[in-house]
């Protein structure tokens, strides 16, 4: 080996060894995500996959495209990823590709609740007063007062909380066959 070609290893190995070893250090000191599960899930009803607003009702696996474009016609599709934004609200609806049919919600306004009254900005001890105990804790050690709470299964309602309060509600689940 030239002189100049043992310098430019070095130099690589001086570099990759160094990247390597921070990677690793930040790797290992990364905070634990905890999941703690119910003693059994919440069985939701066909209704907690409702969101009501004035302009009428969307139903997750079964409210069409057509049909939140005629709910919130001044909203905007957000490119080609199936999701659209409500102008107006802090609320974004996602669609599946094929069905165009409404597969999750983001609600982040308090002006919009769940089927049982559960909105942005209330407190967690409001959400267990109407949903129930059971639900799937995750949250991170580094940060214990930020949590997630999981009600259901392949449906869902989930509550992105804050120091005890709802920051954001997603509420989803799978597309309804034959719809």
């Amino acid at each position: 080996m030239r002189a100049a070609e043992k310098k430019e290893s070095f130099v690589v190995l001086a570099i990759v060894i160094p990247v390597v070893l921070m990677f690793a250090l930040i790797s290992s000191s990364a905070p634990e995500v905890v999941v703690l599960d119910p003693p059994q899930l919440t069985l939701l009803a066909e209704q907690d996959l409702v969101m009501s607003i004035p302009g009428g009702d969307v139903k997750v696996g079964s409210t069409t495209r057509d049909e939140v474009m005629t709910i919130f016609p001044n909203g905007e599709n957000l490119g080609r990823s199936g999701m659209f934004h409500a102008a107006g609200l802090d609320l974004y609806i996602t669609m599946s590709r094929d069905e165009e049919v409404v597969i999750r919600l983001d609600i982040a306004d308090p002006e919009i609740t769940t089927s049982r009254g559960i909105r942005a900005n209330d407190s967690f001890d409001q959400v267990v007063a109407e949903y129930g105990p059971n639900y799937t804790k995750a949250y991170d050690t580094a940060a214990p007062q930020k949590f997630d709470a999981y009600y259901g299964d392949e449906q869902y309602v989930l509550f992105k909380v804050e120091d005890n309060v709802v920051k954001k509600i997603l509420i989803g689940g799978p597309v309804v066959p034959g719809v």
